[in-house]
């Protein structure tokens, strides 16, 4: 049965992704774990990040000459998801956030696309759990969010995206009459400072109202350079 949900005060999955896109515009990459779980990602990432994207920049330049056609717009879905059929989320990740200056635009839009097509099939938003029960699809899509790379973790996409997951999922949860699960990374700093302002965005019922319009935001922009550079930094002394 589907859940019986008000949508008054939820934020739409598309709009989620409008906020993580526009954030992720501006390169303000963020960390939202503390220093400790930074730590214990580093230590436990089998290859660096610039090997991941040299690996995957490998991997494309393969794959496209085989299709026989350079990467553009007219390159279809079957088409792309071929060429990268090998590679895991890290290295989709690496493409999108254009590590090390590799990789196109197009290519950094399409692998985009394909990292909201996983989010979204974690939520079941293709095989019907979502619609069966909202709550479930949050949560699902939660514990997908929260299993990405470190890396990943040090953008505002994944710090916008979760934020907003995390509120539908406890609104959904509290309207079909259940108490929302425990999730570790809803106390990631970068989230909870753009979740605060997501719900003084809503708050205000004004359409013309942006994330990005509220204090909250650039208050995670300075957090999130804090981050990125404590990031790099225990990834050299862990190298």
């Amino acid at each position: 049965m589907t859940s019986n949900v008000s949508t008054s005060n939820i934020t739409p999955f598309g709009e989620r992704q409008r906020l993580a896109t526009k954030a992720e515009e501006e390169r303000g990459p963020a960390v939202s774990e503390g220093p400790r779980d930074i730590v214990t990602s580093a230590r436990v990432a089998p290859k660096d990040f610039a090997t991941v994207a040299k690996e995957a920049r490998a991997v494309l330049d393969q794959g496209l000459a085989k299709l026989g056609k350079p990467m553009s717009g007219h390159i279809t879905g079957k088409e792309w998801d071929d060429v990268i059929s090998s590679l895991d989320r890290r290295s989709l990740y690496a493409i999108y956030s254009n590590e090390g200056g590799r990789f196109s635009r197009y290519e950094q839009m399409y692998a985009e696309a394909t990292m909201a097509h996983q989010e979204g099939t974690a939520m079941g938003h293709y095989d019907g759990l979502f619609q069966r029960d909202h709550a479930a699809g949050g949560l699902r899509g939660i514990r997908f969010l929260d299993g990405v790379s470190a890396e990943e973790k040090t953008s505002l996409r994944w710090a916008a995206i979760r934020a907003g997951t995390q509120h539908d999922y406890e609104a959904w949860s509290r309207d079909s009459g259940k108490v929302p699960e425990k999730t570790d990374g809803k106390d990631h700093p970068l989230v909870k400072i753009l979740r605060s302002g997501l719900e003084r965005r809503l708050a205000l019922r004004d359409p013309t109202k942006r994330l990005e319009d509220m204090p909250e935001y650039q208050q995670a922009k300075q957090l999130a350079e804090q981050q990125r550079t404590q990031l790099h930094s225990v990834v050299d002394r862990v190298a």
